[in-house]
């Protein structure tokens, strides 16, 4: 499990940008994460049944923002093999256990853009 700590309006990217997550506020004990993931469904974890991940998302233009609060250790779901989870929240901020695939790249939004910068100047 990678572990980013992060404060509010800071966002992590997951994949080539498939699914941004930002960090919306951060209080004593829990967290608001808004969640753009437009071609995937997102789900928490307790609604779903034993070893159930999330179907497709239901048709959307892609502008859309989830926005789930979440307290420490609990979890969200993201399509069928990325899982988000509240590891510890301290003061103004909050970090993330981020499980993925290897090959499904984690970046934290400033380390994300840079890489995207060094890609087009080359």
């Amino acid at each position: 499990m990678l572990v980013l700590s992060r404060k509010r309006d800071e966002k992590i990217v997951i994949g080539a940008g498939q699914i941004v997550l930002t960090i919306i506020e951060v209080r004593r004990d829990k967290v608001r994460i808004g969640i753009w993931a437009p071609q995937f469904g997102v789900v928490r974890s307790e609604v779903l049944e034993d070893g159930m991940r999330p179907g497709p998302p239901p048709p959307s233009d892609g502008t859309g923002l989830l926005v789930l609060s979440r307290k420490k250790d609990e979890k969200i779901l993201i399509g069928d093999n990325v899982d988000i989870m509240v590891v510890d929240i301290q003061g103004d901020k909050v970090r993330l256990g981020i499980e993925a695939p290897r090959d499904v790249t984690v970046h934290r939004e400033e380390v994300y853009i840079a890489i995207q910068k060094k890609a087009n100047q080359i």
